[in-house]
Order: structure tokens, then C-alpha cells, then sequence
């Protein structure tokens, strides 16, 4: 049996027995969102594994919910960079997103070494980086989790998690369909039916569909590349009993394109730098990259969700497996470089690569809890497993005079275990305190087949092709304690201290044998205080964190110093610093009257390397990657009815990211400039269902970078985003 059957095996039979087993009503995790009548605060959210207001959770939440993300048109998780306080998106491909949260994010590739934001979709952890590929639809709601959350996620949140929460079907029909078109040949369509199929079973299927044409000219084949295709469809049957409920949930993705255009924006010194010469006749929308390349990223899982009152309080248990698949191949450079179709320099010139993957992962995963609430006391317990299997093939074809191979070849084992207890105490009505603690156990196993031949440009050559097998096992002590102080019936006061980690692991792409040794895991404490709640009647919601966290064992991708005398050097994935970013969070929502509304955020960041491993080259008042020391964002809306059937909605905002580096070694080739955008909508909707929206994202046409790679060598690469774009929608719902 394939492990895809067998995970199917076990998740109808954990359905099975629920269903047979005594029935009960819904529990924590069946929460809705707020209707557009109700306060901002008032959004119900499972941040903390229970239903909780969002005003009443003692941490930073940003939670956006189901209606908001289809009026806004967020179709991925990319859209909302910017607009969640602290948090950032940038993604070297398709299959490799890099999620930064309170300037906390990390980068490394491989089948051993995991990210420093994690992925959660239906409190199910997504270990690999691809889940970020897939487009977002037919959601509750999206919460973002800002700072570690050790005690009740578990490894990998020392940024922040982010949970997506899918809608439990139920006895009430839905339906609806929505299509559309746009320039740069955009096309999309969605729908989603659900209902109830007896008087305790309920289903729901939805799918989508989103193209869009390239938008980067390579002059090498005269085709377009940055085209994208994205695909996904979600099954759900919930059974709703009086003691127990259930849910089976089947999810499948699949993203793809072709290449990317990596523009050389900086010149490097030195007869082999990017030359004059090598930028004539090419622009960020327009240059030389070779083969066209393609990619291609496939996402499924199958869930199984128990609930069960039992024991005066309720039992959880969710039993997941997942599966993901990446195959790209892209060019990484753009210069003036005649090449042939096949990839081939002609004349020899001094630089290009190209980048090949293939990684396959299965993840396995059970968690179970036990929550009891009373007046005084909410108690949570439980346990978490998780077996993963990576392999990942990697190859760089560097073009110098010749051609340059390296190849790693990655085959890594992870089994994480898990315990956690959490308790919440009420002395009396207006003060909750909290406390909570998680131990965490990973074991890696790790292979490697690592083969380099020639003289990469601008490095030491290459060892010998080597084999290795390693091992190692880490474990972690993340506690967490706060106390909410309700200042008024609608206003909450809170203090936070919490641990994280992210797990040690190995280098996927070692250069040099220094670069087999084992990465120690990361550990971040986070102090942080805050207010939130609603004002004028609930008209008005607002949120201030302010934040320090001090992280140590930073994980980064570095030159070693392995001698001074004479000067030898490597690159390798080391524990090279520890660091400091502090800064302050606002949300703001308010209904101003007369059908007007705005929404805003603001972020401010002051990120420092406060110690660095003298060995590397990250020096100590550096700033972290992807660190804006300002962000913000404001959208005014205007809701107002036209007729007794139709009414009519119009949004316009502004979304402002300051200067970065991209990552923590600073080098001038890693600086991204800062850039404003301005997007905008107006909805037509109808009483019968019918919906019409006419829509544009960065109207501004403004110029910037997605992704900023520093190569101190031969200069920064940059991939830019999507110029102007605009369409329509029409979508209708019974």
C-alpha cells in the first residue's frame, strides 16, 4: 500500500470510529467569523487552540477573515505582504518562499533544515517551503501569529505562524462561482457548493483556477517568462453529532510557470565583474537568460479532525499526512550574454548558471489535546508526533569559460515528538494570567551525495565528490507566560514573555566538508505589551504591540574564515550570530459613518546583530533581512446603496515597504529599495447574488524588486515584480 493510501487508511478510520462512537456538538475550533454588521473585535479566532475574540488573545494576531480576503482578492499569501504589521514575502521560486515575520525569517535549502515561519493549515504543520505556492481560496479566515510561538506550535515559529483556518461544512447550503480576465492575458475562475447530505453529515468541494501570462522578455528565445498557472481543490464531509463531531478534509495544488528574469542591477570591481559591456540592451522587463526554463510545485493532504467531549472537557485529535513535489529548472542570471536556445555561451562569456531541483517530501503528523474550561480555569493538554522524509536533488551549472558543476543529492529523516500543557487562571473577573510549557524532541538522519568539479566563479575550487551519513537528535524547553488585564469591557491590556525555536538540522548544499556539521537549533525570547479592543460602540478596533525579541544561534548561509594566514574561506550554513529586533505594531478599523471605512497598519522595526561568530562574515550592528525599518499601509472604503436591489463599493489603498537588506551580511548588492504601491476596487453587488468587480493592483506602475539575491562577486540580482495590472470579475452566489 502507498503511504498516501495508508494515510487515507487511517484517517477514515479515525472518522469511522468517531462516527460510531457516542455524538456530540461542536467544539472550540468551530468558530465563525463575524457577520458585516458585528465589530472588528469581535472576529472569533483559534490562535491558542480554542475559540477565543480576537480582542481577548494575550499576543499579536492579525486575523483577516473569509469575506474580506474575497473582497480584497487575495489569491495568495504574497498579497498580504505589507499589509500584516511586520510581516514579509519573498520567494526565490516557485517552490522556495521565504516568510519573515518581526525581521525573524530564514532562507537555507535542504532535506534536513527547516524555516523559522512555519505554515499551518487546519492546525496541521506543513514542514516544506512549497505549501507557500499554493493560491488562497474559500477560507474562514487567515491568522497571522508575530512572534515565537514555542508552547503551543511547536519548532520552526520563532518569526510566527500563520494558520489557515477552512470552513467546516455544515446543514446550510452555499454556493458560488466567480470568473474573470484581465491584461497580461489573466484568467481565473473559482466555485465552491456545499451543504448538508443528511441530518448529521455535511460536504463541501471548491476549486480555482488562475493564469497569467509572463511579463520578462527573453531575448535568448523571444518568449515571455514570469507566466504562472495555479490550481487547487479542497473536499471536506464533517459529521455533527451531540458529543462528537468529525471532519475528513482533501486538499491538492498545483502551481506552475516558466523562468525567471534575474536582472544584474549592481557592478562588481574587477576585469571579471558584470562589464558595461554585458548590460547593453537589456532592462528589468527585457534581457538575455537562456533556456526558458520551467516550474512546477504539486501540494495534496488528507486530514482526519476528531472532536469529543469526553471527561467534563473535549478531546482533539488530528491525524494528517502530506505529501508535496518540485521540479524547477530557471536560469539565474539575465547580462548581455549571446547564448544559444540549449543554454550553451557562444563565444565563452564570463558568467551564467543555472539551477536545477527536484525534492519530493512525505510528512506524517498526529497531534491530540485535551482542553477543560470552567469559570476560573481553562486547562490545555497534549501531545504532537511528526515523521517527515525529504529528498531533494540540486544542481548549479555554473558558465564560466567553461562549465562548472555542482550537485548535491540530499536524502533526510526527521521524527519530532512533542509535549505541551497550557493553563489560564481567572482570580477574578477582569484579569486572566496564562502560563504554559512545550519539550520538543527532533532526531535527524541525514544523507548526502555532494559532487563539484572546476572553479565556481569567484570561489576556491571545489573538493572531491564525497558521501556522507550523519545523525544527530536536539531538544528544546519552550515556556511562555502573559497576563490580559481587562481595562474595560471592550479594551484588554496584556504583557507576554515567550520562547521559540527552530530546529538544528544540516546543510542541503555543503560546498566543502566544513560544511557538514551539524547546525545547532535557534532560540529566540520575546518580551512584548500591548492593547487592543474597540471603541465607539464597536465602530472602531484597534491593536498596539510593543515588542523586543533576543535571538541567538542565528542560522545563516555565510563566508567561514577557516584561516587568516593564508586567507581560506568557505560557504557554509553555520549558527553565525545572535540579534536583537525590537519595534512597534498598529491595527486600525473604523466604520467613520456615511458609508466610509479605513483600514490601516504600521510597523516599525530596529533589527541589530548584537554578536557574531568571528568566523563569519555577518558583523555585530548589522541589520536582519527583510528588517523594513518602516512599513504601512492605509485602504479607504465606501460602502452606499444604489437602488433597492443593487449597492455599490469602491477601495483604494496604499502600501508602503521601506528599504531592506536581504539578508544579515549587508553587502551593498543585497540593498532593496523602498517602494509605495497603490491598489484599488469597486464591487458592484445585487440581492439576487450577482457580483461584478472592476479591479487594478499597483496602478502606480512602480518598479521593484520581488527578490533581491546579493552575489558580492559579480553584483546584486534582482527578480521584479509585476508591473501594472487591472481586470474584471463576475461572480454570483445562491
Amino acid at each position: 500500500m502507498s503511504k498516501l493510501g495508508l494515510a487515507t487508511t487511517t484517517s477514515l478510520f479515525a472518522l469511522t470510529i468517531c462516527v460510531a462512537g457516542p455524538a456530540a456538538g461542536y467544539a472550540a475550533e468551530a468558530a465563525t467569523t463575524s457577520d458585516e454588521g458585528a465589530e472588528v473585535g469581535e472576529l472569533i479566532v483559534t490562535a491558542q487552540k480554542r475559540a477565543q475574540r480576537l480582542t481577548e488573545v494575550p499576543a499579536a494576531v492579525s486575523a483577516v477573515s473569509g469575506e474580506r480576503l474575497e473582497a480584497e482578492r487575495v489569491q495568495s499569501l504574497q498579497q498580504i505582504d505589507g499589509k500584516v504589521p511586520s510581516f514579509r514575502f519573498v520567494r526565490f521560486n516557485l517552490s522556495d518562499a521565504h516568510l519573515n515575520i518581526r525581521g525573524i525569517g530564514s532562507s537555507p535549502d535542504g532535506a534536513a533544515i527547516d524555516r523559522s515561519v512555519a505554515i499551518f493549515i487546519d492546525d496541521v504543520y506543513i514542514g516544506r517551503a512549497a505549501a507557500a505556492a499554493s493560491d488562497i481560496f474559500d477560507l474562514e479566515r487567515v491568522e497571522v501569529l508575530r512572534g515565537p510561538q514555542g508552547t503551543l506550535y511547536g519548532k520552526n515559529v520563532v518569526g510566527g505562524a500563520i494558520n489557515y483556518v477552512t470552513p467546516t461544512p455544515d446543514g446550510a447550503f452555499r454556493a458560488r462561482v466567480r470568473a474573470g480576465i484581465g491584461n497580461l492575458g489573466q484568467r481565473e475562475a473559482a466555485g465552491v457548493v456545499g451543504g448538508g447530505l443528511s441530518e448529521r453529515f455535511a460536504a463541501s468541494l471548491s476549486g480555482s483556477y488562475r493564469e497569467r501570462d509572463g511579463f520578462v522578455t527573453n531575448l535568448s528565445t523571444g518568449n515571455k517568462l514570469e507566466a504562472y498557472e495555479a490550481y487547487t481543490t479542497r473536499g471536506a464531509l464533517a459529521y455533527r453529532g451531540a458529543r462528537v463531531r468529525a471532519r475528513l478534509s482533501v486538499d491538492y495544488a498545483l502551481s506552475k510557470g516558466n523562468g525567471q528574469g534575474w536582472f544584474p542591477n549592481a557592478t562588481a570591481t574587477g576585469a571579471a565583474g558584470i562589464t558595461p559591456a554585458l548590460m547593453v540592451g537589456i532592462t528589468p522587463r527585457a534581457m538575455y537568460v537562456g533556456p526558458d526554463g520551467s516550474q512546477r510545485v504539486e501540494t495534496s493532504g488528507v486530514a482526519a479532525r476528531v472532536d469529543w467531549d469526553v471527561a467534563g472537557g473535549n478531546v482533539t485529535s488530528i491525524t494528517a499526512f502530506r505529501r508535496s513535489d518540485s521540479d524547477i529548472s530557471i536560469s539565474l542570471f539575465g547580462a548581455n550574454v549571446p547564448r544559444k536556445p540549449n543554454g550553451d555561451v557562444n563565444p565563452p562569456q564570463p558568467f551564467g548558471q543555472l539551477n536545477v531541483i527536484d525534492e519530493e517530501a512525505d510528512q506524517f503528523s498526529q497531534e491530540l489535546r485535551y482542553l477543560w474550561e470552567n469559570d476560573a480555569w481553562t486547562v490545555l493538554v497534549g501531545g504532537f508526533f511528526m515523521r517527515e522524509e525529504v529528498y531533494r536533488y540540486e544542481r548549479t551549472d555554473t558558465i564560466t569559460t567553461g562549465t562548472a558543476e555542482r550537485l548535491n543529492i540530499n536524502d533526510g529523516r526527521t521524527q519530532s515528538t512533542a509535549v505541551f500543557a497550557d493553563l489560564t487562571f481567572r482570580p477574578w473577573e477582569r484579569l486572566e494570567l496564562n502560563a504554559g510549557v512545550r519539550y520538543t524532541r527532533d532526531n535527524r538522519k541525514f544523507g548526502l551525495y555532494h559532487d563539484g568539479t572546476g572553479t565556481q566563479y569567484g570561489q576556491f575550487p571545489r573538493p572531491a565528490p564525497f558521501i556522507t551519513s550523519l545523525a544527530h537528535t536536539w531538544t528544546a524547553v519552550t515556556p511562555k507566560a502573559s497576563v490580559l488585564y481587562h481595562v474595560t469591557p471592550r479594551i484588554n491590556a496584556y504583557a507576554l514573555v515567550s520562547r521559540g525555536f527552530k530546529s538544528g538540522g544540516f546543510d542541503g548544499q555543503p560546498n566543502n566538508i566544513p560544511g557538514l556539521d551539524p547546525i545547532n537549533s535557534e532560540y529566540v525570547w520575546n518580551y512584548e505589551a500591548g492593547l487592543k479592543g474597540s471603541a465607539a460602540d464597536g465602530r472602531v478596533y484597534f491593536e498596539v504591540a510593543a515588542f523586543q525579541m533576543d535571538y541567538t544561534d542565528l542560522q545563516a548561509t555565510t563566508t567561514r574564515i577557516l584561516s587568516t594566514t593564508p586567507l581560506t574561506t568557505a560557504t557554509v550554513l553555520q549558527n553565525a550570530a545572535a540579534a536583537r529586533s525590537r519595534g512597534i505594531e498598529a491595527t486600525l478599523n473604523a466604520k467613520l459613518g456615511h458609508g466610509f471605512s479605513f483600514d490601516g497598519t504600521l510597523s516599525h522595526l530596529n533589527t541589530r546583530i548584537t554578536d557574531s561568530n568571528t568566523r563569519t562574515t555577518i558583523a555585530i550592528g548589522n541589520e536582519l533581512g527583510n528588517a523594513p525599518h518602516w512599513s504601512y499601509s492605509g485602504s479607504l472604503g465606501y460602502e452606499t446603496p444604489l437602488t433597492p436591489e443593487w449597492g455599490l463599493g469602491a477601495n483604494v489603498e496604499y502600501v508602503h515597504v521601506g528599504r531592506t537588506f536581504s539578508t544579515a551580511e549587508n553587502v551593498p548588492q543585497g540593498v532593496k529599495s523602498p517602494y509605495g504601491l497603490v491598489n484599488a476596487r469597486i464591487r458592484l453587488t445585487s440581492a439576487k447574488g450577482f457580483e461584478f468587480t472592476a479591479w487594478g493592483v499597483n496602478l502606480n506602475d512602480k518598479l521593484y524588486t520581488a527578490y533581491q539575491a546579493a552575489a558580492a562577486a559579480v553584483g546584486g540580482l534582482a527578480q521584479y515584480a509585476p508591473p501594472r495590472t487591472f481586470g474584471v470579475t463576475a461572480g454570483y452566489r445562491w
